[in-house]
């Protein structure tokens, strides 16, 4: 994977009378993943596999061509019985019961998209946002939906 630190400029609106704006810069870590570089670990002789490639719009949770082509280059890569877990989450900008509702849509559209008997799949839904929220970055990341994959290793 490769690292960036990205300075972004925040420009905030102080005082609507003054016409005045405040400036802030912020230095923000993004990791690059590819798939074949994605994020792996072994815990008690089972394999997981995490994938946050999949990020939506503000209060959507329709999959794009370019989500649709992840989806399927992840399903591709996904073990013969192997069980998947997909947790949809969304930012906290908003009603809590309609974050915890497109969560779980983002989720069940990613899991159709996915194809993995439903045997070997569980969806899950949450409204605690992945990433810090108090920053516009955190709360674009936090749009997510995570695959995990696990495989009993041997």
């Amino acid at each position: 994977s490769t690292s960036h630190s990205i300075s972004v400029r925040v420009i905030s609106l102080v005082s609507r009378s003054l016409c005045s704006t405040m400036m802030e810069e912020t230095t923000v870590n993004v990791e690059q993943v590819t798939l074949s570089e994605k994020v792996r670990e072994i815990v008690d002789g089972v394999e997981i596999e995490r994938y946050n490639l999949v990020l939506f719009d503000f209060d959507k949770s329709d999959l794009t061509p370019r989500h649709r082509e992840t989806v399927a280059a992840i399903a591709k890569a996904i073990p013969d019985g192997a069980t998947v877990t997909v947790r949809g989450f969304t930012d906290r900008i908003g009603d809590p019961e309609r974050n915890r509702e497109l969560a779980r849509e983002r989720a069940e559209k990613v899991a159709a998209a996915l194809g993995v008997p439903s045997d070997r799949l569980t969806i899950e839904a949450t409204i605690v946002p992945p990433y810090d929220n108090d920053t516009p970055d955190g709360r674009y990341y936090s749009r997510t939906v995570q695959i995990e994959v696990r495989k009993r290793e041997g």
